[in-house]
């Protein structure tokens, strides 16, 4: 396989001197991560994907469609670091751990649907339009989230530092964005 000129460029920058195990290091600095772990957590991922498949259109509820959503992220992301601990990319790197960080977003939204359905079935609920806009704003909320988080992902994968410093404010100005809305 040939690799584009840009990623030739950025690892070339930075890893040309450095072997397999060296590069990886550097991407899981705590420990690499168990291949047979990340093999498990894709088997388990699809099995339980399939069965939200199944479940969702034996009962047509279709809105359960977001955790398949998250099953398949979450497959998607364990087998790039499968890929990854073979061979290690930058690009491979970073897709992994977006998807493995997006995945559980989905489940987030799941929860609020679940949320505003409780809600709007009891005695309070039904007579309360505000029960049925709960997982409309949640959602809206995680979703905007989100996108401030991903912004943070560039800076932070800067090498100067300021602009690292300032990946990590926007970073905790998501995190807060996300504790504000859920305490609303």
């Amino acid at each position: 396989q040939q690799r584009s000129t840009i990623q030739n460029a950025i690892m070339s920058d930075w890893t040309a001197h450095l072997t397999k195990e060296q590069i990886l290091n550097g991407f899981y600095p705590g420990g690499l991560p168990d291949k047979a772990a990340a093999i498990a957590a894709i088997v388990l991922y699809a099995a339980a994907t399939a069965g939200v498949i199944g479940t969702t259109i034996k009962t047509r509820t279709w809105w359960m469609f977001v955790c398949v959503v998250t099953g398949a992220v979450e497959v998607a992301g364990y087998a790039l670091r499968v890929k990854m601990l073979s061979a290690p990319e930058y690009y491979t790197y970073v897709v992994s751990y977006a998807f493995l960080v997006i995945g559980p977003v989905f489940l987030v939204i799941i929860e609020y649907i679940c949320l505003s359905k409780l809600i709007a079935r009891s005695a309070r609920g039904r007579k309360s339009k505000f029960a049925r806009g709960v997982a409309w704003f949640m959602t809206v909320s995680e979703i905007i989230r989100l996108g401030i988080q991903c912004a943070a992902g560039g800076p932070l994968t800067s090498k100067d530092e300021k602009q690292r410093d300032l990946g990590g404010k926007i970073m905790l100005a998501g995190l807060s964005m996300q504790v504000g809305f859920f305490t609303i």
